[in-house]
This record gives C-alpha cells, sequence and structure tokens, in this order.
C-alpha cells in the first residue's frame, strides 16, 4: 500500500494539547494553565478499503485523532487531512462523505422516533427528503432496528441506540468510517452484525474504516492493521496476529504502572 492516490486519511507529525484541569489552590498561585499534550508528532494513514484498529491506555489519544478526522477539533501542530481536504473546514466536511460513530453520543433527539431522527440528520447531510427517508429504511434495517423506526429514541435499549448511531454513521453512504468503540453496549448478536457489517463496507464498497477499540480479540477479528499508541505516538505498527501479543505486554505494563 504504498500509493498516495488510495490513501484516505492521514495525520503527519500532529500535535495536540488539551488544558490540565486545575486546583483552586494552583489557579491562585498563578493564571497560567498547564497543557497535557495528548498528540506529539503523532503520524498514521488509512487507505481506501482497509480497516484499521487504533489501540492503547486511556487517554493514549485514539479519540482525539477521531475528532480531528471529522473536523470536531484541530491540530496544534502537523497537518491533517481527508481525501486531500482539510476536515476542520466546515464548507469542505460536508463534501468530503466521513461516517462517524462516537461514544456517550448525545445528538439524537429523544422525542422523536428514531425514523425522524435518522430522516432529519439525512437532510443535515443533504440527502433530499425522499432520498432521507429512504435512506433511514435501508440503514435501520442493515444494522437490525427497522423494528424500532417507529418507537420513541428514548424507548430504545443502550444497545440499539448504539446500532441507530451505527446507522445514522451510514446515511451518506460514507468513503470514510471512523467507529470509537463499535461493539459497546451490544449483546453478542448486535456486536457480530456490525462487525460483518463493518467488513462488508470496507471489502466490497471500499470504505476506509478508523476504529478505535479496547477489545483486542475484536481487533484480531476485524482489523487489517493495527497501530498502538503509546505517549503521543504510534508506536506499533503491524498486523495484528504479528503484533497483537506485544500490544497486550505494553498494555498490561502500563496498567501494572497506574495501579502502583
Amino acid at each position: 500500500m504504498t500509493d498516495r492516490s488510495d490513501i484516505a486519511a492521514v495525520l503527519d507529525g500532529v500535535d495536540k494539547r488539551f488544558p490540565k484541569a486545575a486546583s483552586f489552590s494552583r489557579l491562585l498561585k498563578s493564571w497560567r494553565r498547564e497543557q497535557l499534550r495528548v498528540l506529539d508528532g503523532a503520524s498514521l494513514a488509512v487507505h481506501r478499503g482497509e480497516i484499521v484498529a487504533l489501540t492503547g491506555a486511556n487517554g493514549a489519544g485514539k479519540s482525539t485523532i477521531m475528532r480531528l478526522f471529522c473536523g470536531l477539533l484541530v491540530p496544534d501542530a502537523g497537518v491533517v487531512r481527508v481525501f486531500g481536504l482539510n476536515p476542520a473546514d466546515e464548507a469542505v466536511r460536508r463534501r468530503l462523505d466521513i461516517g462517524v460513530v462516537l461514544p456517550n453520543d448525545r445528538s439524537f433527539f429523544w422525542r422523536l422516533t428514531l425514523r425522524r431522527n435518522l430522516e432529519f440528520f439525512g437532510a443535515l447531510q443533504d440527502l433530499p427528503p425522499h432520498e432521507a427517508a429512504l435512506s433511514a429504511e435501508s440503514c435501520a434495517k442493515r444494522v437490525g432496528v427497522d423494528a424500532a423506526l417507529d418507537r420513541p429514541f428514548r424507548e430504545l435499549s443502550d444497545g440499539m441506540k448504539q446500532r441507530a448511531a451505527v446507522a445514522r454513521a451510514l446515511l451518506n453512504r460514507p468513503r470514510l468510517l471512523l467507529v470509537d468503540e463499535a461493539t459497546r453496549s451490544l449483546d453478542a448478536g448486535g456486536a457480530e452484525r456490525v462487525r460483518t457489517l463493518i467488513t462488508e463496507l470496507a471489502r466490497y464498497n471500499g470504505v476506509a474504516v478508523l476504529l478505535a477499540s479496547h477489545n483486542l480479540d475484536e481487533v484480531a477479528a476485524l482489523a487489517d492493521r493495527v497501530l498502538y499508541l503509546e505517549d503521543g505516538r504510534v508506536r506499533i505498527d503491524g498486523l495484528p496476529a504479528a503484533v497483537g501479543s506485544e500490544i497486550l505486554a505494553r498494555l498490561q505494563a502500563r496498567e501494572a504502572e497506574a495501579t502502583r
């Protein structure tokens, strides 16, 4: 995969910092807040038709990378590109065909039915009303929540809400799919359905998939390539079967260090 023309998303030398939480006593001493560097020269690429998994300890930067690619964050340094364009530019982002599934998503309207929610989000992505309605039906069926289309969103189980988030990510037929903890809250059947769908999107539709997961078994089953993040950079990049044991050892070491 050396042909740059098949690159869907790329980070090149990206830094990202966030303010550290400051206690009142520290604020009395200084108004200048310390910065927590989450990404430190991070670089990676995701190719069309490829499933790439991001792993790492909590706080390693997985969710930050997802938010950079979908334009919710901008880097402090370095370059972020999706299909050669800057996703932080709102006018550009609407043309990039990115599907996003983020954890703890609160953007659904709980009083509306699932159908009305999906049609609304389809309209936000510039789908005409008739097409938005058809896409809502089709995407709900693909993830197995079509029977709940006319139920208020608030009545859905956590697992159904998670599958609804996946359905929403598919409304615009994305070329890049960003999925943070894809199968969290799902039962075994629902998780397998979502994993199969992700695989089909990559294999048969050429969708580039970047997924963040703590589940190394899921990573091994789904990913073509796995990236391990530590101290703000990609430290391991390889086939799941080849690097899985090294990643597990590093995660266990980090966990042991955190509990000392």
